[in-house]
């Protein structure tokens, strides 16, 4: 026979209403959540079995904890308190955040005299769903598979490409125009990670715990961060990059091999019309529609070098093969000389969600300055980042430099944490949050990208990270 095991614990103080305290639980019924939105109150009949003063002192512990829990919702100071059960002493809890509690005498009281065997009731108000113990989730992605040491992912949209490869002993293997190379097949890793279906469990979407690593010797400290999550535009088939040297149009002018850009390419966008000008344009394929499924996306510019100009706007429009516009964003001002720019935010298609065989469409960038002369602007790639509604994405800023060299960026949202790791392994709170949460599905597939911009507002590609993921699994039930 099985015996539920049932606590109340801060990590520090411990109540072992099941075994170990003198205590013994006698029923319990987990109540079960309508709407996630309200806490739920449970109780549940406790025997306390133990000598008289040993009772007092576990009931005056139990209290000690409600005031707690009590403290902390109104305050968040002091630790966190939990009611946590293992259903079939198999040895792994489920935890609920309690936020009230209190204790009543029961009315089959056996010794109203406070004697050595009597029954009380537990009342307690807590989290609407259970969460697992944290769990670390392997990461696949170029450069490895099913990684759970910290996988490798670097600030580009494409694989790095590894020079050393254009050589055999000093002598270059290759003496063609460098355009002919094929850089996606070199080594690196690019700029996401999978996670596959079967190592997210529980039946709730739950927070994230990822720690980013700064692996690059010599590169400046990591000062803003963006994760974006698919899980609903077909994750491991949908291409969230659009380079810049594949758009059409007069005013696009590929360049020749760069190294310091994603496909090892970018594109001078120039036009002299003091009008807003339509200056690059890019063929969305009925296999990327159909891939996208009607999810939203924020659309993310990365330049080539720092952004010229302050008095610059920027327009999408997406159109239909025949150049009548489905969707028309709005003019914006970039307004930041970062590598890195959020242009708008669009559906893809804007109709049709989750229909197959969507047909092909094209999106436009517009580009206006009221300033005579050319206007010239290198994009290295505009990049479909999933987000849904106001979650499904971060951004971090910290308000200092960022993350160094083998230092780490953490963001705990098992804990509601985020924070930077110095190489002291000291922790320092220095971020700003927008946006999120980031919510895993359970038994999906899906995929997180990422983005960073270091202190002197560069993106550059060959910066690179180390990832680790957990995630605790929630049910709604036990």
């Amino acid at each position: 026979m099985t015996t539920t095991l049932l606590r109340l614990t801060d990590g520090e103080t411990t109540i072992n209403f099941s075994v170990g305290d003198g205590e013994k639980l006698i029923e319990y019924t987990p109540q079960i959540a309508l709407s996630f939105t309200q806490y739920i109150d449970d109780e549940f009949d406790v025997v306390f079995l133990d000598t008289p003063s040993n009772n007092r002192i576990n009931i005056q512990k139990t209290n000690r904890l409600f005031e707690q829990a009590r403290n902390y919702k109104s305050s968040e100071t002091g630790r966190k308190v939990y009611i946590e059960i293992d259903p079939a002493s198999s040895g792994q809890y489920w935890r609920s955040l309690i936020t009230n509690g209190k204790i009543d005498l029961n009315k089959d009281v056996i010794s109203p005299t406070w004697d050595t065997h009597f029954k009380l009731i537990i009342h307690i108000t807590r989290q609407p769903f259970w969460e697992g113990e944290l769990t670390q989730i392997p990461l696949s992605n170029s450069s490895a598979e099913n990684n759970t040491s910290g996988i490798t992912i670097s600030n580009s949209s494409r694989e790095i490409f590894d020079l050393s490869m254009l050589w055999d002993d000093e002598t270059p293997i290759l003496w063609d125009d460098e355009s002919e190379i094929e850089w996606e097949e070199g080594s690196g890793a690019e700029n996401f990670v999978d996670l596959v279906a079967a190592d997210i469990i529980g039946d709730l979407p739950a927070p994230i715990k990822v720690e980013l690593e700064h692996t690059k010797s010599g590169a400046d400290a990591a000062k803003e961060f963006y994760i974006w999550h698919n899980v609903y535009s077909n994750p491991t088939s949908f291409t969230h990059i659009l380079e810049a040297e594949d758009a059409s149009g007069s005013t696009v002018t590929p360049s020749g091999a760069d190294s310091t850009s994603s496909n090892n390419q970018y594109a001078t966008l120039a036009w002299t019309n003091l009008n807003e000008t339509l200056i690059a344009e890019w063929a969305l394929s009925d296999t990327l529609m159909t891939n996208a499924a009607g999810g939203r996306f924020a659309v993310l510019a990365r330049w080539r070098g720092v952004f010229p100009y302050t008095n610059a706007w920027m327009r999408l429009k997406l159109l239909t093969a025949n150049d009548n516009v489905l969707w028309s964003g709005d003019l914006k001002l970039i307004s930041s000389v970062k590598e890195l720019a959020f242009l708008d935010s669009l559906r893809l298609p804007p109709y049709l969600a989750n229909q197959a065989s969507i047909k092909d469409i094209k999106m436009q960038l517009y580009g206006y300055r009221n300033v005579s002369g050319t206007h010239s602007i290198n994009l290295d790639y505009l990049q479909l980042s999933p987000i849904s509604g106001d979650f499904g994405w971060k951004r971090f800023l910290s308000i200092d430099d960022g993350i160094a060299h083998q230092e780490k960026f953490i963001h705990d949202d098992t804990e509601g944490f985020d924070y930077r790791v110095d190489t002291s392994d000291k922790l320092i709170s220095e971020f700003s949050a927008f946006g999120g949460p980031i919510l895993l599905a359970p038994n999906r597939n899906q995929r997180l990208y990422f983005n960073t911009c270091d202190k002197d507002n560069e993106a550059k590609i060959d910066q690179t990270y180390s990832v680790k993921l957990w995630y605790r699994p929630r049910r709604n039930a036990l």
